[in-house]
């Protein structure tokens, strides 16, 4: 056995002990971490401290944000153009001030209402349009009307060129009118009819919610696509008629006759609105009423809620007399190269 004298025995020194933990930084607890997360989201991040020899490079904008500082100034400048107008910014065409033929190369001239120039965009794009020319004090008006017709059955205006005077602009390439549709052989149904004449009022109706007329509708300025939709062209003549009752009459006339046309392929010599053929259009059809109507009618409002206009007509119908009219009927040019 060992005796208690061999045991060894260890002192330890509690004052020293208690002066050890009092020069020890003391652990935060929650509350103190709070306070000290708080307040350093108050004061905002720290930057880290550079060395006196290094400085700060100044940071640039990125090619990023100069295009949208470009587009946020460019879009300045539209405003009040698209505002005078009287079209959305997205939708102002801008005139740019170059020739056309930088871009464009003539190629034919296109016999509709009057002779048209087509014209070919350079490649890689070879794009078909047309181009028409403005001179005279109206042509920056001319450019208005377009600009305030955007619509699904107008002719698209694409973009517009001042140069030496005058001012070209460039459409969509829609080389069939009723005028040729007239001309070939086949004869519209009635739904035929009505998708035609429907359409149409389709334009009118939006020609009145602007305060305008077009003044100046034939089957040569009533266009129409390979897919059968129609396109209202001319629309430079349109004028302000403002809200009056009856303000869209000549329209609604001018409707008549086309209709007329179209129903038996010629109109009366005198003038006058009516149908000869009464085997293939009985008195009683929508599109003879129809036909009566635009004699009488106050409003395009009123003819777009005729039985005629209301029955379900299909644009798809039109394909293939748009199709039959591109190969039966002679369409005037002049080759220019």
């Amino acid at each position: 056995m060992t005796s208690d004298s061999d045991k060894r025995q260890t002192q330890v020194d509690f004052s020293r002990v208690k002066r050890n933990l009092q020069s020890l930084t003391p652990i935060p607890g929650p509350r103190e971490l709070y306070t000290k997360a708080q307040n350093a989201f108050q004061d905002g991040p720290q930057s880290p401290e550079q060395p006196p020899h290094v400085s700060k490079r100044k940071r640039t904008g990125s090619p990023g944000d100069a295009l949208v500082e470009t587009r946020a100034r460019s879009e300045e400048l539209i405003l009040p153009k698209a505002a005078d107008a009287g079209v959305r910014p997205h939708e102002y065409v801008r005139i740019k001030n170059e020739s056309p033929w930088q871009s464009l190369q003539k190629v034919y001239e296109l016999k509709l209402d009057g002779f048209i120039t087509v014209a070919i965009r350079k490649p890689p794009s070879c794009e078909i349009v047309t181009v028409k020319n403005f001179v005279g004090s109206d042509r920056e008006q001319k450019v208005k009307r377009l600009q305030q017709t955007q619509h699904e059955n107008f002719v698209r205006f694409l973009e517009a060129f001042h140069s030496e005077g005058s001012v070209y602009v460039v459409l969509d390439y829609v080389p069939i009118s009723l005028a040729h549709v007239v001309a070939s052989p086949a004869y519209p149904t009635e739904l035929q009819l009505a998708a035609i004449l429907g359409q149409i009022l389709d334009g009118l109706a939006y020609l009145a919610f602007k305060k305008l007329e077009h003044g100046a509708l034939t089957c040569s300025n009533i266009l129409v696509t390979r897919e059968g939709v129609i396109k209202i062209a001319s629309q430079e003549c349109c004028r302000d008629v403002g809200s009056l009752p009856g303000a869209d009459l000549a329209d609604a006339k001018a409707l008549g006759h086309m209709a007329m046309e179209l129903i038996q392929k010629y109109t009366q010599d005198d003038g006058a609105t009516g149908v000869e053929d009464c085997d293939r259009w009985p008195s009683d059809s929508k599109a003879v009423q129809f036909l009566a109507m635009t004699t009488s009618t106050t409003s395009i409002r009123t003819l777009r809620k005729h039985p005629l206009i209301e029955s379900p007509w299909r644009k798809e119908d039109l394909k293939w007399m748009v199709a039959l009219a591109g190969v039966s009927a002679y369409r005037g040019y002049k080759y220019l190269q």
